[in-house]
C-alpha cells in the first residue's frame, strides 16, 4: 500500500486534483469514474 500512496502523493504534488485507489475486483467500474460518482476504492484529494 505504501507504493500506491507514494504514487498518489506524487500525482497530487504535480497538479492532479483527485486520485482513487481501486481494488482489482473493481476494475469493471473504471469507465464509470469519468461520468458518475463511484462508491469503490479510496479517494485521495488535495485539501
Amino acid at each position: 500500500m505504501l507504493p500506491k500512496l507514494g504514487a498518489c502523493r506524487e500525482a497530487l504534488l504535480n497538479g492532479v486534483k483527485r486520485v482513487r485507489i481501486l481494488p482489482a475486483e473493481a476494475a469493471a467500474v473504471l469507465p464509470d469514474l469519468c461520468s458518475a460518482r463511484v462508491a469503490h476504492g479510496t479517494e485521495v484529494m488535495v485539501a
